[in-house]
């Protein structure tokens, strides 16, 4: 089984990352409008454009007894986890993923825990269930 990161979430999840410049804008638009106007432009602007191309990057495989995901553009780096140790998985769905047709899975392991985000809905139930015990 194979998981890929839809544009539809990597949106999502690049207008989530819009938040943090949206509330540092005041203190830009206080110096001058202009100032204020491009850096909201250009913060909200490279947030979608890095979370398109990052998260595109993202590939997972579920093989019998291990889950491997793949990312990075220029540095790919490749995380294992063996399915015996995963000890719980959390798929969560605000209002804008879910009406992006989109998912955030979380799974969780005692090593650690590993973030799924702006997979495709339907991707992230199949992986869910796999994981849990249902069969794919």
């Amino acid at each position: 089984m194979e998981i890929r990161c839809s544009t539809a979430g990597a949106l999502a999840v690049g207008l989530w990352w819009c938040v943090p410049g949206l509330l540092l804008s005041p203190f830009v638009f206080w110096q001058s409008p202009a100032a204020g106007f491009l850096f909201v432009l250009g913060w909200c602007g490279s947030a979608i454009l890095t979370c398109r191309v990052r998260l595109g990057s993202l590939l997972g495989r579920l093989r019998a007894g291990e889950l491997s995901v793949s990312r990075g553009v220029l540095f790919q780096t490749t995380r294992r986890m063996p399915t015996r140790f995963i000890s719980g998985v959390t798929r969560v769905e605000t209002p804008l993923l879910r009406r992006l047709h989109a998912s955030l899975v979380v799974v969780h392991s005692p090593a650690g825990t590993l973030l799924l985000p702006g997979l495709d809905a339907d991707d992230a139930r199949r992986l869910e269930s796999a994981l849990t015990g249902g069969r794919l």
